[in-house]
């Protein structure tokens, strides 16, 4: 059993062909992803108190017994305890004081998800924000770690101060949650997941023939050749698409020539006189084929009559006769 074989090329050609599929689910899952945010129980805005404290890991030394020097800092070791203070920062040692001291209805796992403790990077200062929806739990939360940690650093930590920098002010502008980030993030990876499987889905439920693989294995036939795309801005007429234009790309022209030597190589083996260009659907080539085979059959000093049975558009009875005379090209 033949195991059907995808490039990368056919992959982003397929993408391309479904880009609004994509596009659309896309969107679709942000807006779906933005109402449940909206109807959920996390709100969408929040408001954030920010405070901050300093760590200073100043030491002493003694000199002649009784002067007593102090050294400079040493901002490495600052910068390393600060690692640990942000853990000591979220423990639960920490956290049920808090929730002591305000009286209010959290548990450490559930206070810990509205706390951030972060620190600018090559400093010494930690930084506490508290997002809450009712700004004054949010500040009453910030000032209480900042009022009850250094106890709980001091018991567990012997090395180092700490000193308050700025305590948390009443937040007046309310801040978009992270969940609410987080849901549009979600809900838009999952829209492009859904996207792409219904390009795929789609695109190999389609009952045509794609490629030379798909003549040669599905229906059993030879193929000639193949006549390659062109881009849309040679295709603003069919005048543009005839082998004669001037400005045809040369790999158009070419493919059009070997396909005409092709069949007229069978003509002579077979004494064929008679051939055929159909399709199952409109707009796949049929006319542009026809007139450039022909064309290019006439070329190499051949007899050529070019019959049109399609009585309702007539497309190669249009281009010769209802169009200004072409400048011809040697081809």
């Amino acid at each position: 059993m033949n195991q059907e074989e995808i490039r990368i090329q056919d992959l982003v050609y397929i993408l391309a062909s479904g880009w609004k599929i994509v596009v659309g689910a896309l969107v679709a899952g942000v807006l779906l992803a933005q109402v449940f945010t909206a109807l959920s129980t996390e709100g969408v805005l929040v408001y954030a108190a920010d405070a901050s404290m300093v760590i200073n890991s100043k030491t002493y030394s003694l000199f002649d017994g009784d002067i007593e020097v102090a050294e400079s800092n040493n901002v490495y070791l600052s910068q390393k305890m600060v690692n640990t203070y942000r853990v000591i920062l979220l423990s639960d040692n920490v956290l049920d004081r808090v929730i002591q001291d305000l009286a209010i209805d959290f548990t450490p796992e559930g206070l810990r998800t509205h706390i951030e403790v972060s620190s600018p990077k090559d400093t010494e200062v930690i930084m506490v924000t508290v997002t809450h929806t009712d700004p004054l739990v949010a500040t009453q939360i910030a000032n209480a770690i900042m009022r009850l940690a250094p106890e709980v650093i001091y018991d567990t930590v012997e090395v180092g101060t700490i000193v308050v920098l700025d305590e948390a002010k009443l937040p007046t502008a309310a801040v978009k949650s992270r969940q609410s980030l987080l849901n549009l993030l979600i809900g838009g990876v999952l829209g492009l997941m859904v996207g792409v499987f219904a390009v795929f889905f789609l695109w190999f439920l389609k009952p045509k023939v794609r490629n030379k693989k798909d003549i040669l294995e599905n229906l059993n036939l030879k193929c000639l050749g193949e006549i390659p795309h062109v881009k849309l801005k040679y295709r603003k007429s069919p005048r543009q698409m005839m082998v004669t234009h001037p400005g045809i790309p040369f790999f158009f022209l070419e493919a059009s020539k070997i396909l005409a030597q092709k069949i007229l190589y069978i003509a002579r083996e077979n004494h064929y006189k008679v051939f055929a260009v159909t399709s199952v659907g409109p707009e796949e080539g049929k006319t542009t084929l026809s007139v450039n085979t022909a064309l290019s059959l006439a070329s190499a000093d051949n007899k050529v009559l070019l019959m049109d049975f399609d009585f309702y558009k007539k497309g190669s009875a249009s281009i010769f006769t209802r169009m200004k005379p072409i400048p011809s090209r040697r081809f």
